[in-house]
């Protein structure tokens, strides 16, 4: 499988700048625009965390290129935030990105009363790093 992680980078500066309902805003701005990149391509969102993703390629089929799969929306991301400023007229922060290839345990995890679809392993765990 391939692991994405994406994380805007200088988002807790621009957090602390502006008011928490033009926060989360520009999030959802960014959302909507990243996840047509992933999704396009067959990735799967495993999670948002904040200011970051988590996408998986090669989790739910067999994608026989998904690295390839998985590079494209790597430089979509980059693509749709750097049209969103465009748009918005303003800096906003860039996304740094990390992918790795390997082996992981993907499907749900948790307790009774609360589980989520999670991919875990030393893929995830370098693909986190690369950042």
């Amino acid at each position: 499988m391939t692991i994405l992680f994406a994380h805007l980078s200088g988002f807790t500066s621009f957090s602390e700048q502006h008011a928490p309902a033009a926060v989360v805003e520009l999030l959802n701005a960014v959302w909507t625009a990243a996840v047509p990149a992933i999704t396009t391509q067959d990735g799967v969102i495993e999670s948002f965390a904040g200011d970051g993703l988590l996408a998986i390629f090669n989790a739910l089929g067999d994608q026989a290129h998904h690295a390839v799969w998985a590079t494209r929306p790597a430089f979509g991301l980059l693509d749709a935030v750097a049209g969103l400023a465009a748009v918005r007229g303003d800096e906003i922060p860039r996304f740094h990105i990390g992918v790795n290839s390997g082996t992981a345990f993907v499907g749900s995890m948790g307790g009774s009363g609360r589980q989520a679809f999670a991919a875990i392993g030393g893929t995830t765990n370098l693909g986190s790093r690369l950042l």
